[in-house]
């Protein structure tokens, strides 16, 4: 069995790995503002800071959606999946935010050439495997 090992820096845009960082650095998001967003505002507003429009979108649908069952509710049953239904749009805001960030730095990454990979090769009876994982 033969086992190789070797980091891989995708230099796709032409540009120096300084350069390259630096316009990264430049354009990498925080997930404190679409938190913050989530949490003061409707949920889901946040998600459309970062780009994540459909998280976004769903999340102000339920929102408004479990909020006008919770307000025309005529049983204790309706108005309790309305008040639970924006607990939860509330709670998946704030989750989401933080994943939605990391969506969007991570194709930042990818649009800079900043993708660094290791892709072990094995060679089992002439049958070569290859797995590659980025970070």
């Amino acid at each position: 069995m033969f086992l190789s090992v070797c980091p891989v820096f995708a230099a796709a845009t032409g540009m120096s790995f300084e350069r390259s960082w630096m316009m990264y650095d430049d354009e990498k998001k925080s997930a404190a503002a679409p938190f913050l967003i989530n949490f003061f505002l409707y949920p889901g507003l946040g998600n459309y800071f970062v780009g994540g429009y459909f998280t976004g979108t769903m999340l102000l649908v339920g929102y408004f959606y479990s909020s006008g069952l919770m307000i025309n509710a005529s049983s204790e049953s309706e108005f309790s999946l309305g008040a639970n239904g924006v607990m939860l749009t509330w709670i998946i805001g704030m989750i989401t935010a933080f994943t939605d960030t990391d969506a969007y730095n991570r194709k930042l990454k990818k649009k800079y050439g900043l993708v660094a990979s290791i892709k072990p090769t094995y060679d089992v009876q002439g049958v070569m495997l290859a797995l590659e994982k980025e970070f």
